[in-house]
């Protein structure tokens, strides 16, 4: 039986749970046998077998057993992933110092020589010295030697590189798939990437094309824009003397199936639909460049679950995925459907319509509006503040922030004056921001600005070490 002697005892994983005793962590099993003494002054929850333990600020892991098979003699180190953690000697978390890897021995099986490590793609990992880029294998055999000027991590067999100023493509074994040749280049979005000729970064001067994991050009660089191909479409842009800038939509055969010549804005509604914008009307295009729906809307929002939101005439409904307006638009406004509902205002009264238009009681006010007895002016000057969101707790592993707001709320994350995330709320209030893990003792501030305009009071968390 456990013998309450602990200060805190945290949530299990792996059939483990870290405990505390003053400022020690160890941990127990399921049964309440005390498996690793509160010695060190920090732990992670255990992943794979192993956990992360922190001497000082050294830094090593521990087994299911409580066996030290990585001794904490390393100032930073990550998680095992398929075998192999990434470990570092010197400089300060993830900031100077040299780049190995450790086995589940303990064994330095990579040296830490390197100024930067990435993690294991594709059997290889980016490595860096003096600024030169190349890739090994999990022996820490140099495959791709380091030539490179910036890599980036194997996705799919390939990696970005470049090397005198050009980017493209390379393989695992190191050749060259897409040339090095183009000013500009993307990663690969639906089998295409975006490649650029001359121009500097964002500048319009340059030439934009796409080319195949082969490396073939399949549509030449000859637009002012292109965007990324979604649902088999992409926008391309041209420029018009007189005329200005033109928008057109492509297939990914780069055939032209709404050519850039008459459209003074042209979108892509993800979903194999063509958004077109004529005289500040918009309209549908299919995928063949047959117009579909003549423009006459007046805004249109992307599909989501099926249903976009279309404004006709100042008032709002929805379209399915043929256009069809399945709700009537009649609403003075309306929220994006989330699990099958979607927040609708008629006459000043707020409600849920579900997608077969069925009605849902209204209520009296905005329902993101935080009620009067929520606001908290004594603790924030706004007097149209809203009550502080909730959030949970978040440690030095933590890759989202969790918690409750106002339903349909915008959440921010900030470190000092820094936006580490955003999300919005659904309906249910509930929220999760995706963030890069912190620091401990990093503090956290999290407010929401509801539908209404109304700012949240702040909440403070402070990271935790696992």
């Amino acid at each position: 039986a456990l013998t309450p002697n602990y200060k805190y005892i945290y949530n299990f994983s792996e059939g483990m749970a870290k405990v505390s005793s003053g400022d020690k962590y160890g941990f127990i099993n399921l049964s309440g046998k005390e498996i690793v003494k509160p010695k060190y002054d920090g732990v992670e929850d255990f992943k794979n077998g192993f956990s992360m333990v922190k001497v000082g600020n050294k830094f090593g892991f521990i087994n299911s057993k409580g066996i030290e098979v990585v001794k904490t003699v390393y100032d930073y180190v990550e998680d095992f992933k398929d075998g192999l953690a990434k470990v570092k000697i010197g400089g300060m978390y993830k900031i100077g110092g040299k780049y190995g890897f450790a086995n589940i021995k303990g064994e330095e099986v990579i040296t830490t020589k390197y100024d930067e490590a990435g993690d294991f793609k594709n059997g290889l990992a980016k490595v860096m010295i003096d600024k030169k880029y190349g890739f090994i294998n999990s022996k820490g055999e140099e495959i791709i030697p380091l030539q490179y000027e910036s890599a980036e991590d194997f996705k799919d067999g390939l990696a970005k590189v470049r090397a005198n100023n050009k980017y493209g493509f390379i393989n695992i074994k190191g050749e060259e798939v897409v040339p090095l040749k183009y000013d500009g280049i993307d990663d690969f979005k639906e089998g295409l990437s975006k490649v650029r000729i001359g121009g500097i970064g964002i500048s319009f001067d340059g030439k934009y094309g796409f080319v195949d994991t082969k490396g073939l050009e399949v549509i030449q660089p000859k637009y002012r824009g292109v965007e990324d191909f979604a649902g088999g479409l992409a926008v391309v842009s041209i420029y018009k003397d007189y005329e200005g800038i033109r928008y057109g939509l492509i297939n990914n055969k780069g055939e032209e199936i709404v050519p850039p010549e008459k459209y003074s804005s042209v979108g892509n509604s993800l979903i194999g639909i063509g958004i077109i914008n004529d005289n500040k009307k918009y309209g549908f295009v299919n995928a063949a460049g047959e117009v579909i729906v003549q423009p006459k809307y007046e805004t249109v929002e992307q599909f989501k679950e099926g249903l976009a939101a279309v404004k006709l005439n100042g008032k709002w409904g929805f379209i399915n995925t043929s256009c069809k307006e399945v709700i009537e638009a009649k609403y003075d406004e309306v929220r994006a459907f989330q699990e099958g509902m979607a927040w609708t205002k008629l006459n000043g009264k707020w409600g849920l319509i579900s997608k077969d238009n069925a009605v849902k009681p209204t209520i009296p006010d905005n329902p993101a509006a935080p009620a009067p007895s929520d606001t908290s002016s004594d603790t924030n000057t706004d007097k149209a503040s809203a009550k502080a969101p909730t959030v949970n707790a978040v440690t030095t592993t933590s890759k989202t922030i969790t918690g409750d707001a106002e339903e349909m709320s915008a959440v921010y994350a900030y470190v000092g004056n820094t936006l580490i995330g955003a999300t919005k709320t659904a309906i249910t209030g509930k929220y999760t921001i995706s963030i890069e893990p912190q620091k401990v003792d990093t503090v956290i501030y999290v407010h929401y600005v509801s539908t209404a305009g109304n700012t949240s009071v702040k909440t403070k968390v402070t990271v935790k070490m696992q």
